[in-house]
């Protein structure tokens, strides 16, 4: 069974993709920060990689979906983190950074919640882009 009971289908492909980055840049991660997480769907990022996962958000509502999914959940502006310096070796941000007014804000607290050697990956979406199109035609 999945980590978390998640099934192991990517609702996007983009998801596939950061699945496929953090294999490649650290095959495992002791503790992992994903930073609003909504109702954590792409926590099956973390999947067979992570021993610790805290998803973090601003929307109790959306909390309370992840947090029935078996993951640990802290409310908090993502601008003003509640962690020591250092406190991660992944932190990652899907699809949020377009939500937040002051973004560098969220960039400096990513950097320092990570430790010395650690990843940081955020994704935000590109209409854009290809697969997108073929998401709003297609399905």
């Amino acid at each position: 069974m999945p980590l978390y009971g998640i099934n192991k289908r990517f609702r996007h492909y983009d998801w596939k993709v950061a699945q496929d980055v953090l294999q490649t840049i650290c095959t495992k991660h002791t503790r992992a920060l994903d930073i609003g997480c909504g109702d954590g769907r792409r926590i099956i990022i973390h999947e067979e990689l992570v021993d610790l996962l805290i998803s973090v958000d601003i929307d109790l509502s959306k909390l309370r979906r992840t947090k029935a999914k078996g993951i640990q959940v802290v409310r908090a502006d993502a601008t003003k983190l509640p962690f020591e310096d250092g406190s991660f070796d992944v932190v990652t941000s899907f699809h949020a950074i377009e939500h937040i007014n002051d973004d560098l804000s969220l960039l400096n607290e990513m950097h320092r919640v990570l430790n010395k050697g650690g990843h940081a990956l955020v994704l935000t979406p590109n209409r854009r882009r290809l697969s997108s199109i073929y998401y709003r035609v297609f399905q």
